[in-house]
């Protein structure tokens, strides 16, 4: 089976919430555009090349200040009247905004999920066949309980979890993988029985993929504040 790259999510941004909530504004993304490919520049130029009151530019700008994706220079004064500034661009958000969109989306599909009963066993079903088809990018040489391992380590770190073998659980008969990362963590915080179940399936259609049983892995959520772990049975 051809593997759909497309199925792989974007890794984690480096933008908090807050953020987003500030670019979700259709016209201070445009107003950001503007400084990136033509600023510095001022309120008013701001207002003219963008058709909006200056009154509304200056409390988009103050904002976009707040949330420090734009700084500001006072200019030598030409006349009375309030302290004129020009306004900079602090960083690009063509990447940001592709990758808030993907979240967004996120957030809507688990937040439907979310809504009925069979959520969770839905998000599960979609996650097994998510793994079954990405473990094709990372299926390893080895066969049997090493390659299931070594598999599962590649998918996961390949999808962002940052994960790093903790060693042997219980009698020595499964094998712990410490999860430090998430790509959805603060949705995983809201929506946990969507997002975990998600990708509960997705280790388990890795696994059965490299020849194992769905069963024989288990997505343990927040065994301590911002740590996940995996267990691998070696049995």
């Amino acid at each position: 089976m051809a593997p759909r790259a497309g199925l792989v999510p974007p890794p984690p941004p480096p933008l908090d919430q807050r953020t987003y909530r500030v670019l979700s504004s259709a016209s201070r993304v445009r107003l950001l555009e503007a400084l990136q490919s033509e600023g510095p520049l001022e309120a008013d130029q701001l207002a003219v090349r963008l058709g909006l009151h200056l009154n509304t530019v200056r409390a988009h700008l103050d904002v976009l200040l707040n949330a420090r994706l734009v700084s500001a220079q006072t200019l030598p004064p030409t006349g009375p009247g309030r302290p004129r500034l020009a306004y900079a661009a602090t960083r690009a958000i063509t990447e940001d905004r592709q990758t808030g969109s993907y979240r967004l989306l996120a957030q809507i599909l688990a937040s439907s999920l979310e809504e009925g009963e069979d959520g969770p066993q839905r998000a599960v079903a979609a996650g097994r066949r998510a793994g079954q088809e990405l473990v094709n990018d990372t299926r390893p040489n080895a066969e049997g309980i090493e390659g299931r391992r070594a598999g599962v380590l590649a998918l996961l770190d390949r999808l962002g979890f940052a994960p790093r073998p903790a060693g042997k659980g219980a009698r020595g008969k499964t094998e712990v993988i410490e999860l430090h990362q998430c790509p959805f963590h603060d949705l995983a915080e809201t929506r946990s029985s969507i997002v975990c179940s998600a990708h509960r399936g997705l280790l388990q259609g890795a696994c059965e993929q490299l020849g194992g049983r769905h069963d024989s892995v288990r997505l343990i959520p927040f065994v301590k504040p911002g740590l996940c772990a995996v267990q691998i049975d070696r049995t």
